[in-house]
C-alpha cells in the first residue's frame, strides 16, 4: 500500500486555502460595505436632521420674534391710548392733582401688565410726581436724561426705553409718552414695567423645565437680558451683566453677537456657552434693540443619530457574527469535501502506482479497476495495457 500521501495533503490545503481566501475577501468585502453603509447612513440622517433642525430653528426664532414684537406693539398701543386719555385728564386738573390720578391710572395697568411704577416728569427731565411713592425711579429718571436728546428730537409720541437696572436691583423697561399740559408745558409720562411678563412670554420656548432649548434675549449693548434657568446655569438677567460680546463667553458666540445678531441679520449657527456645545437660530429686533437665540444643545439634537448608530452597529455585529458561522461551516465542509474528492483523485493514482510497482517486482497479474470514464480511466487503461503486454511478453519468454 503507496503511504506517502502528499497529493492527498496538498489538494485539501491547495482547496481549504482558496476557500479561505474567497470567505475572508468576502468578510472583509460584505464588513467593508456594511460599515460604508452605516456611514453614509448616519452621514445622510445627520445632514438631513442638520438640515431641518436649521431651517425649525430659523423659523421658530422669528415665529417667538414676531410674537414678542406683537406683545410689545400691544402694549405700545395701550399705553398711547391711555396716555391720550391722561392727557385729556390732566388738563382738566391742576398740578396738585396729578397724584390720584397717576394713582387711578397705575391700578387700571397694573392688573394687566404689571407696572412697577407711573411717573410724571417736566421738560427739564425732573419728576414732579410719581405712584407708588415709595418706588425708587431715581436710576430711570438719570437713564432717560442720558436720553434727551433722542428723546427731544423724535416725532413719536410714545417712545422705548429698553431694559435697565434699577437702584433696589430689579430690572424693568418703560415707555415715555410726551404730551403739553394745558399751559404749554412738555410733559413725560413714564409707565416703568417689571420684566415677568416678558420673561414668561420667552420661556414658552423651553417646553421642560430647565431644559436646554430655550430662548435668550440680548439688549442693543449684546448683554442678556433673559436667559432662563437651565441645568448647567440659573436665571440669567441685566442685573448678571452677561456680556455675550465677551470672548470669554465664548469666541464664536461673541462673533455671532457683534457680526449678525447687532447687525440686524437672521441664521443659524453653533457655539459653546458655559461647557455646554448648542446650535442656535437667530434673530433682531429692530424696534426694540432686542437680539433672540433659540438654542438647542448638540447633544439633544444627536440623540436620536447615536441611536441610529448603535442599532446600526447592534445589527452589524449581528450580520458578522452570522457570516462567521457561516464562513467557519464552509470552511470546515471544504475540509470534509476536499479529503473526499481528493481520495476519489488520489487513489487510482496510488493503485497506479503500487501496480507499476508490481511490475517492477515480477508481478503482472494486477490490474486497475476501469469504467469512470474520466482522465483517470485512461490512465487505468494504459496501465492495463502495459501489465497485458508485459504479462504476454513473460509468458513468451517462458515459453521458449
Amino acid at each position: 500500500m503507496y503511504k506517502n500521501r502528499k497529493l492527498t495533503k496538498k489538494i485539501i490545503v491547495y482547496t481549504t486555502s482558496l476557500v479561505l481566501i474567497v470567505v475572508m475577501l468576502f468578510s472583509i468585502i460584505s464588513i467593508t460595505t456594511l460599515l460604508t453603509f452605516k456611514s453614509q447612513s448616519v452621514k445622510d440622517a445627520k445632514d438631513t436632521l442638520r438640515h431641518n433642525l436649521n431651517k425649525n430653528l430659523q423659523s421658530e426664532v422669528l415665529f417667538y420674534a414676531k410674537i414678542i414684537k406683537r406683545d410689545m406693539d400691544s402694549r405700545k398701543n395701550t399705553l398711547f391710548t391711555l396716555g391720550k386719555f391722561l392727557e385729556t385728564k390732566f388738563d382738566s386738573i391742576s398740578e396738585g392733582g396729578y397724584a390720584s390720578a397717576l394713582q387711578s391710572s397705575y391700578d387700571m395697568v397694573n392688573e394687566s401688565f404689571g407696572l412697577r411704577s407711573l411717573s410724571i416728569i417736566d421738560g427739564n427731565f425732573n419728576k414732579l410726581c410719581q405712584y407708588p411713592q415709595e418706588t425708587d425711579v431715581s436710576n430711570l429718571v438719570r437713564i432717560i436724561k442720558s436720553q434727551k436728546k433722542r428723546i427731544l428730537m423724535s416725532t413719536k409720541r410714545i417712545q422705548y426705553i429698553d431694559f435697565h437696572i434699577n437702584k433696589d436691583k430689579s430690572v424693568s423697561y418703560s415707555y415715555i409718552y410726551s404730551f403739553k399740559d394745558k399751559d404749554g408745558n412738555l410733559l413725560f409720562l413714564i409707565f416703568d414695567f417689571q420684566p415677568y411678563s416678558i420673561y414668561s412670554l420667552a420661556k414658552t420656548a423651553q417646553v421642560k423645565p430647565y431644559s436646554q432649548k430655550y430662548l435668550w434675549i440680548i439688549n442693543k449693548n449684546g448683554v442678556l437680558i433673559f436667559d432662563p434657568p437651565t441645568a448647567k446655569h440659573p436665571l440669567i438677567t441685566l442685573s448678571d451683566n452677561v456680556d455675550l460680546k465677551n470672548k470669554q463667553n465664548g469666541e464664536v458666540l461673541s462673533e455671532i453677537v457683534k457680526n449678525d445678531i447687532l447687525k440686524g441679520k437672521s441664521g443659524t449657527s453653533r457655539y459653546i456657552f458655559r461647557n455646554v456645545d448648542k446650535f442656535v437660530g437667530y434673530t433682531y429686533i429692530k424696534e426694540l434693540g432686542w437680539g433672540l437665540g433659540l438654542t438647542l444643545p448638540t447633544k439633544e439634537f444627536y440623540a436620536p443619530i447615536l441611536n441610529l448608530s448603535t442599532s446600526i452597529d447592534k445589527k452589524t455585529i449581528y450580520a458578522i457574527s452570522v457570516l462567521s458561522i457561516l464562513s467557519a461551516f464552509i470552511i470546515i465542509a471544504t475540509a470534509v469535501t476536499s479529503m473526499f474528492v481528493s481520495k476519489k483523485i488520489t487513489t487510482p493514482i496510488v493503485n497506479a502506482v503500487e501496480t507499476i510497482n508490481a511490475i517492477l517486482e515480477g508481478d503482472v497479474s494486477k490490474r486497475l479497476p476501469e469504467g469512470s470514464g474520466d482522465e483517470l480511466d485512461e490512465m487505468a487503461q494504459s496501465i492495463n495495457k502495459l501489465m497485458d503486454f508485459f504479462a504476454k511478453l513473460l509468458s513468451d519468454m517462458k515459453n521458449k
